[in-house]
């Protein structure tokens, strides 16, 4: 009907109307929308860059086991955090080893030092880049050697030694010398010696300038390579400087390699450098000649002279024995621990020394009875009936104090064995080569017994015990010092190797011929008591 058609199309045209006005609200809201989630993202990315910035400013800490050498001069601070207080610094061309590293942030570049400073930590800066002050520390490849250059004074009548670059005067080099170095920084070079500024008792370095042009002087050091010794005896790693003390009385002899000649002597109360240690030795961070009469009466030499007719000299290297007590000798060298001056022991009193000279004797007599209840006859006499040479010749010994074979490996090691048998009346080159034979196996032996105190104090028990006994075949004789000495030491290998039967047995043979041994005696109750099962 007409009114339905009238009503049909008023609805329809009511609905398009609706929906005219609901497009506007539509299109609203998704603007809405949109912007809201530009507002998240915008937040996201802000929140994100924070994120980042703040990662960028903390610091992280990094486990690093490193090495590094200090080669800004003079020195470089240490502190007790990155950007901390300073509570101490190492000097020039020390090497420092370190724990922990900062990554990151404005504290990067950081190392955490193992050694602790007033119980805490000690921290330094690889680079000095925002200071301009370049680099601090080096790092040390493992395995590299120390570089040793050389020089010659060229400048007379000598040229300054000063604690640092261009810092005080601490001593001289004459014209001629070669000093020895082991670090360039600058023009500068460092020597490898010990000074002392004046009125004080704490050691600095000592620099020279190579070339004095900016100081207004000529050239002062050219480099110097002629007739240079190896540094690469044997299979000897080159360690960081160390420094020992002479404390032998009667000084110590320097010799071109572990028993070889006598090239020098340091007296009693000289500080050494050593820069490498091999079987009981230290090789010295000094250049040697042959009959050098000032280096051997210097207790620390300044170098060797060399003259303008002397290019084709050939240095010599500088051994020193650490301690040779087994041999019957004093102790030769003991480790320097920042002391202003040589330790001395306490003197003896009369009765102290008189108590102590009996013992000796007592304990000599003590060991000569239990040979000779051995069936064992090690006097001199028949030593030297056994190398072939004359009975008089044994008389002029016992007269001089050589009675048995302890006092005669103590003669022939203590330093040029050809001159102190020739003061003991041995005045034949044959009769002195043939003493000295008589010797060797116990050098030799003395070698394996430092050897295999190295690997003990590294728990390598078993090659411990298989190198105390390589010594004991090298010597002839059981009842020396020595062979005392490695027979106690194995013991303790045993001991480790949970072996107190063995053990025991060779605490029984360190008795019989030394019964006043108190480790001996301790060892023995605890070895017995294993054995009993306590």
């Amino acid at each position: 009907s007409k009114s339905s058609r009238q009503a049909s199309a008023s609805a329809s045209q009511s609905r398009s109307a609706s929906a005219q006005s609901l497009k506007p609200n539509t299109m609203l809201a998704g603007a809405l929308m949109a912007e809201q989630q530009n507002k998240q993202m915008a937040l996201f990315n802000q929140q994100q860059h924070e994120r980042a910035a703040f990662a960028a400013t903390e610091t992280r800490y990094k486990p690093e086991t490193g090495c590094y050498r200090v080669v800004h001069s003079p020195s470089v601070v240490v502190r007790n955090k990155p950007n901390g207080q300073r509570i101490g610094q190492k000097m020039c061309g020390d090497v420092v080893r370190t724990n922990m590293r900062t990554v990151g942030g404005q504290d990067s570049g950081w190392v955490r030092l193992q050694e602790s400073f007033n119980g805490g930590d000690g921290w330094m800066l690889v680079h000095g880049e925002k200071m301009g002050v370049g680099i601090l520390l080096q790092p040390i490849v493992e395995g590299q050697r120390k570089t040793v250059s050389r020089y010659r004074v060229m400048v007379g009548p000598s040229t300054n030694v000063r604690n640092k670059p261009r810092g005080d005067i601490v001593g001289k080099r004459m014209f001629g010398r070669v000093i020895r170095t082991d670090l360039e920084v600058n023009g500068w070079v460092r020597l490898q010696n010990d000074f002392f500024k004046e009125g004080r008792k704490e050691m600095c370095e000592g620099w020279c300038v190579v070339d004095g042009k900016s100081m207004g002087m000529p050239l002062c050091l050219q480099r110097w390579t002629a007739g240079l010794p190896s540094l690469d005896i044997g299979k000897i790693g080159v360690s960081d400087t160390t420094r020992y003390w002479v404390v032998s009385t009667i000084g110590a002899y320097v010799r071109e390699r572990p028993w070889g000649r006598v090239v020098g002597k340091k007296v009693h109360g000289a500080l050494l450098r050593c820069d490498a240690m091999r079987d009981g030795w230290v090789r010295l961070e000094e250049d040697f000649l042959d009959n050098d009469a000032e280096i051997k009466a210097t207790a620390a030499s300044t170098g060797v002279v060399i003259d303008d007719d002397d290019e084709e000299v050939k240095l010599l290297e500088g051994w020193v024995l650490m301690d040779g007590r087994d041999l019957g000798l004093n102790r030769q060298l003991q480790s320097y621990k920042d002391e202003a001056e040589v330790p001395k022991d306490p003197p003896k009193t009369r009765e102290q020394q008189k108590a102590f000279d009996e013992h000796v004797a007592n304990r000599k007599q003590m060991r000569l009875q239990a040979e000779k209840e051995n069936g064992e006859d090690h006097r001199i006499s028949k030593l030297v009936e056994t190398a072939g040479l004359p009975a008089e010749l044994a008389t002029k010994l016992e007269t001089a104090g050589v009675t048995d074979l302890n006092d005669l490996i103590q003669v022939v090691s203590v330093g040029d064995w050809h001159e102190e048998l020739k003061k003991r009346g041995v005045t034949k080159l044959g009769q002195r080569q043939k003493l000295h034979g008589l010797v060797q196996p116990y050098w030799q032996a003395l070698t394996h017994k430092e050897a295999g105190n190295a690997l003990y104090k590294d728990s390598r028990f078993d090659e411990a015990l298989a190198t105390y006994t390589l010594a004991l075949k090298e010597m002839g004789c059981h009842s020396t010092d020595l062979a005392i000495t490695c027979f106690s030491n194995r013991a303790a290998c045993f001991q480790q190797m949970r072996e107190p039967e063995q053990a025991l047995a060779d605490v029984l043979h360190v008795l019989r011929y030394d019964p006043t041994n108190e480790k001996a005696q301790a060892r023995r109750q605890v070895y017995e008591k294993a054995m009993a099962g306590y």
